[in-house]
């Protein structure tokens, strides 16, 4: 069996909600878990993760604005 991570870099857009309710209703092998790298440069609060169909576990990391959704 595959096993794998998806690894999403944001800076909290409302899409986020969207890509996460995609990934949990995708064919296929569910992936370990997704990784959030927090790339806001000041987070004021919790992402807006969105209700939506139980998926694989949401770790979030936040970086402080040095990450890929910066670029």
């Amino acid at each position: 069996m595959i096993q794998y991570t998806v690894v999403i870099p944001t800076v909290g857009r409302p899409c986020l909600a969207q890509c996460l309710q995609a990934l949990a209703a995708a064919k296929g092998p569910d992936p370990e878990e997704i990784v959030l790298a927090d790339d806001r440069p000041r987070p004021d609060g919790p992402l807006a993760l969105g209700a939506g169909p139980a998926g694989p576990p949401v770790r979030v990391v936040t970086t402080g604005e040095i990450g890929r959704a910066h670029v």
